[in-house]
């Protein structure tokens, strides 16, 4: 369980460098669950993105336009595929202007052969089949790097080998989803979500009891605060957005008509 929170924690960053509005022609022409997760993955603040890709999702067309998105604001963007399907779905589908096995990607950057431009975009597919030293590897270069990192897994029958991606698409309010999702797949339990299910049944005062009850406070204030920068800059675009309409129909004569 500290674990999972350690992990949570570290994906809590943010990376204002890589907040950028998807231009219209970028999610010209997509479905409007794809639009809405395109726009929110591309105008968060946070560093990490998780999304899941559910059956009859377009995943070729949420690539591109958050290529796109990234491309209108002169970011970069670098694809880590996780697998090698996810390596030659990279290939084929050309969404990255750079596509590199991550071992040798992180050899590079740690070694500073690679820099990362400042506001990129780090896509990583098949996120799921990584391990959890290279996913708290990810998390933090993305955070010390001000870019942002979308991690896609996609529903399955395989049991992954992990909850870690499970707990950020559960926890964190940046986690998208496209597609439909089936209703009767269930995924293995994080040790969070035991955790709380044991002290719900249970009410007998331990250690471990109250040491599980200060590792969820912290998740929940950790959640809190997330939820309260997700609030603040869906404010400011509100404000922005309103203003763009103002602009647009602003009354350019003198004033002095009357």
């Amino acid at each position: 369980m500290r674990a999972e929170i350690a992990f949570l924690e570290a994906a809590a960053t943010t990376s204002p460098a890589a907040l950028y509005h998807p231009p219209d022609a970028a999610v010209a022409g997509l479905e409007e669950t794809h639009r809405r997760a395109v726009a929110a993955i591309t105008s968060s603040p946070q560093t990490v993105q998780p999304l899941r890709i559910h059956a009859g999702a377009d995943k070729p067309a949420a690539l591109a336009a958050l290529a796109a998105t990234a491309h209108h604001h002169n970011s970069r963007i670098l694809a880590l595929p996780g697998t090698p399907a996810a390596a030659d779905y990279a290939g084929a589908n050309r969404y990255a202007d750079t596509t590199a096995n991550l071992d040798d990607a992180r050899t590079k950057l740690d070694t500073n052969r690679w820099k990362l431009p400042l506001g990129s975009l780090i896509v990583v597919d098949d996120a799921d089949h990584l391990q959890p030293e290279q996913l708290r590897w990810l998390t933090q270069t993305a955070a010390a790097t001000n870019t942002k990192l979308v991690l896609i897994t996609t529903a399955d029958s395989r049991d992954p080998a992990h909850t870690l991606l499970a707990v950020l698409t559960d926890n964190l309010p940046s986690a998208q989803h496209i597609g439909t999702a089936d209703p009767n797949r269930r995924q293995n339990p994080t040790t969070i979500q035991r955790a709380e299910h044991h002290l719900a049944a249970t009410s007998a005062p331990t250690i471990t009891r109250n040491q599980a009850t200060q590792l969820l406070q912290r998740r929940n204030q950790l959640i809190d605060r997330l939820r309260d920068i997700a609030d603040t800059t869906a404010h400011i675009d509100a404000v922005a957005a309103h203003q763009q309409d103002l602009n647009r129909g602003h009354d350019r004569g003198t004033g002095l008509e009357r």
